[in-house]
């Protein structure tokens, strides 16, 4: 069975101690973060840093086991300075150099690369009031759960 890129991505991110405490483990494939004032206990504090990684529209490539594809990343915070430092702490995350095994439903997933392809754009949200960056970051991971090779 093939796996789940953005499960694996997010499990990478919340397994990473400095993204983890930095965002306070508000790491998902969309946000979280309420438009009222209404009290849901999955929803996200406000404003705080958050991390999401959404798939983009283009579809990942797989080609001999080898699943590769794109995800857009917005890093969330009160002020610009927060979201750069969830943003900084993604990028010392995806500069690590060597393949990694991450844990995922599915099993165990050998991600050869993880990188930010693009310097941030920095924005404000004017329906959720908050400051946060977009990019992108690109992967390649094996398709498949080790256990399935």
């Amino acid at each position: 069975m093939m796996i789940d890129p953005v499960e694996t991505l997010l499990r990478l991110c919340l397994a990473d101690t400095t993204v983890h405490q930095l965002t306070r483990g508000q790491i998902a494939n969309q946000h979280k973060f309420l438009l009222n004032d209404g009290a849901a206990s999955t929803a996200w504090e406000h404003p705080s840093q958050a991390l999401c990684l959404v798939p983009t529209n283009d579809a990942a490539a797989t080609t001999a086991g080898l699943l590769t594809g794109r995800m857009n990343v917005y890093a969330f915070g009160a002020t610009p300075q927060r979201c750069y430092a969830v943003w900084a702490a993604l990028d010392e995350l995806c500069r690590i150099d060597y393949r990694r095994v991450v844990e995922t439903s599915l099993g165990k997933v050998l991600l050869y690369s993880t990188n930010l392809d693009v310097s941030p754009f920095a924005q404000f949200d004017t329906d959720l009031v908050i400051d946060y960056l977009i990019g992108s970051l690109r992967y390649q991971m094996h398709a498949y759960a080790l256990e399935d090779v």
